[in-house]
């Protein structure tokens, strides 16, 4: 039994995948669902007005790889609220 993908008239045609113990190891079909369910996406302004922070400064996290972004097509980009929270970091008090 070949568990690699099949040639058949020039065309690939690769197993389909198990809800358990995929092919490809950790791309568990069952994951990518739990992933593609919650995952939730806020624009740059509705972030930067979330935070305190500015659009300016939320691009500049973008581009120094601080924060991971999301494109749709050519102007839309969209950053997870989750990702954004882990940039504000608790300053820790003497008490």
């Amino acid at each position: 039994m070949s568990a690699g993908p099949v040639r058949t008239n020039g065309v690939i045609d690769r197993p389909a995948l198990s809800l358990r113990g995929s092919l490809l190891g950790f791309w568990d079909e069952e994951v990518l669902m739990e992933q593609c369910n919650s995952r939730r996406f806020e624009s740059l302004g509705e972030a930067a007005g979330r935070t305190g922070l500015s659009v300016r400064t939320m691009r500049r996290r973008i581009a120094s790889g601080e924060l991971a972004a999301y494109r749709s097509g050519a102007r839309i980009i969209r950053v997870r609220p989750e990702d954004v929270d882990r940039l504000m970091v608790r300053i820790p008090t003497v008490s």
